[in-house]
């Protein structure tokens, strides 16, 4: 994806020309705050050729890929994993969250059938990590980074009714530790970073997830989550915001940023 308007095209978002997203917006507005931020269409505007991330920034150690979901069709909105639940177990359930959670401890035939709605529902996020791993892996390339932490940022504008965030996240995490022939299908996202605003109550979902141990021990990359960490400094970049954080929220990184 290289920059907004490309990916609007890629999507075919035609919304999106009249009205720019408030997520997008903030996230781009806050991305830039980061500390060595470096937009990659800048730094390879006189090459032309490979596709590449979106930003980079800690001296160009971390490479963010950032995607924004398309809205679900209609049949999509109407599968609820919630009523699924209900009517396979004859548990009533209002939390997907837990149900998630739950879904390997489920029995095989009920857990295919959750699995299997939650998967139509989020295809999108494996079409975006098969999509951000070759720009990364690109990006590296051109910008010749010996090692580098490659993040995928995913921005849920549709929340209403349609993919849960949670329902996103349990996908993406899915997606970050697959294998295939025994490596990582994804090789080059290392961490994955889902982000939500609820239109209507204001409310902010973030949850991030790292894989560990990745890289020489010795690397500063791994002090600490790198998702994790966008995750506090967006967090801490919006203390005027309505509404509930959602979400496995890291405890509080010092960030002087405001809204």
């Amino acid at each position: 994806m290289r920059g907004v308007r490309n990916y609007r095209h890629q999507l075919g978002y035609r919304t999106m020309v009249m009205h720019k997203s408030e997520l997008l917006d903030s996230f781009e507005n806050f991305i830039q705050c980061l500390p060595g931020f470096e937009r990659i269409d800048v730094l390879l505007s006189g090459i032309s050729e490979g596709r590449r991330a979106d930003y980079a920034f800690s001296n160009r150690r971390i490479l963010i890929e950032q995607k924004y979901t398309q809205r679900p069709s209609a049949r999509h909105k109407r599968e609820s994993i919630e009523a699924l639940f209900e009517q396979l177990t004859g548990e009533p359930h209002h939390d997907i969250g837990q149900i998630l959670d739950k879904m390997d401890s489920l029995i095989p035939d009920i857990r295919q059938q959750l699995t299997a709605v939650v998967n139509r529902k989020t295809n999108f996020v494996q079409k975006m990590f098969s999509a951000a791993n070759e720009q990364i892996g690109s990006t590296v390339g051109l910008l010749n980074l010996g090692w580098a932490h490659g993040v995928l940022a995913i921005l849920n504008d549709h929340v209403n009714g349609e993919v849960h965030p949670k329902e996103i996240f349990w996908r993406a995490k899915r997606e970050l530790q697959r294998e295939e022939d025994g490596r990582r299908r994804y090789g080059n996202i290392l961490s994955v970073f889902v982000l939500s605003h609820h239109s209507q109550t204001k409310s902010l979902f973030s949850n991030s997830f790292d894989m560990p141990h990745i890289g020489s021990a010795e690397s500063l990359i791994q002090l600490a989550p790198v998702a994790a960490m966008i995750s506090n400094f967006y967090n801490s970049a919006i203390p005027n915001r309505t509404g509930p954080v959602e979400g496995e929220i890291p405890p509080s990184v010092s960030w002087p940023l405001t809204n």
